[in-house]
């Protein structure tokens, strides 16, 4: 309410202005005003930030949870919900990489198709890669998920 207060007051003073720039002033400062109330509605509140990082913070690494904090407080929820809902869940390609890890398609799924092709073409690097790949697919898909977040 105070925020309208002071819009109407602004506007007000400005308009009674007599000189010629009193309406570029007023069209200025009512512009300004309606921008920083636009910005503000857009910006996402703490306790959505919390929210997303409870759902999604699993799929980042640990040490980078501050500053896609920082980061998501500056951005639109519902575009930051979409994109985290987009994530690599790092259990799936532990799995994958089990599975049929040895033919690539653990690191297809994350967006490695180089890595996976060239896992494929090797047998994946004659088990020894797959074996290794068993134990880090996992950071190397949270590793990712922030990559394609901090793109954003």
């Amino acid at each position: 309410m105070g925020d309208a207060n002071r819009k109407e007051k602004i506007t007000v003073e400005v308009h009674n202005r007599k000189s010629s720039g009193g309406k570029l002033l007023y069209y200025y400062f009512f512009n300004l005003v309606c921008v920083k109330e636009f910005i503000k509605y857009l910006k996402m509140e703490k306790n959505q930030v919390d929210q997303l990082i409870a759902l999604y913070g699993n799929r980042l690494p640990v040490e980078s949870l501050e500053i896609v904090r920082s980061k998501m407080l500056e951005m639109d929820y519902s575009v930051t919900s979409v994109k985290m809902a987009q994530f690599k869940d790092p259990t799936l390609t532990l799995i994958l990489s089990i599975l049929i890890g040895s033919l690539g398609i653990d690191r297809i799924y994350i967006g490695d198709v180089g890595l996976g092709i060239a896992k494929l073409l090797t047998c994946g690097g004659a088990s020894i890669w797959w074996i290794i790949d068993i134990f880090m697919i996992s950071d190397a898909t949270r590793r990712k998920n922030l990559e394609s977040f901090m793109l954003y």
